[in-house]
């Protein structure tokens, strides 16, 4: 077996986990920003749920935020979830399965 590539997959996997969510006009909504930029671009939410505690350290502000608000947005099939305290974006993640809408990540 190639451990080269288990630990390349293994590095792309982390990274795209982190790296935002990329919007139509080719900007980059990350942890930290404003969630205004994703109404902007997708308008408002499909919906809004209270979800288990999400707590993700926000690098620009050098600080653990945590969360139960979560926006979740359909787009081409994929669920585009983004966990917000107040207008900041802490974390976010997509998904095709509707159950892992609710679960913490």
């Amino acid at each position: 077996m190639n451990y080269g590539l288990i630990l390349l997959l293994l590095l792309a996997t982390s990274i795209s986990a982190s790296a935002g969510i990329r919007l139509p006009n080719g900007d980059i909504a990350d942890e930290g920003d404003d969630i205004s930029k994703v109404y902007d671009a997708w308008g408002y939410p499909d919906m809004t749920v209270s979800s288990e505690k999400t707590c993700g350290r926000v690098i620009k502000k050098k600080q653990t935020y945590c969360s139960k608000r979560r926006s979740i947005w359909k787009r081409n099939g994929m669920y585009e979830m983004i966990q917000h305290d107040g207008n900041m974006i802490i974390k976010t993640r997509s998904t095709r399965s509707e159950r892992k809408l609710k679960k913490a990540f």
